[in-house]
């Protein structure tokens, strides 16, 4: 297995062990530990970014359309 992969699934343990920290907390009627935060941010693919952005000017333009009715009242 690759480095990054290790660290990824390294990463996911301890985010999913806060988690369940942080739903026995509410169980016990505590105050839930804070949320857990990653130390980086994991790079993201050229192509995943483009689809991203695709929908969120899909959906965008999307928006505005519906909208544009309204306005011309």
């Amino acid at each position: 297995m690759s480095d990054s992969y290790k660290k990824e699934v390294e990463e996911f343990k301890k985010w999913a062990d806060n988690s369940l920290g942080r739903c026995e907390d509410f169980s016990k009627g505590i105050s839930p530990r804070p949320r857990y935060e990653r130390p980086y941010e994991p790079p993201m693919s050229p192509a995943l970014k483009d689809i991203i952005d695709n929908t969120f000017n899909y959906a965008t333009r999307k928006f505005k359309a519906k909208q544009r009715p309204m306005l011309d009242i």
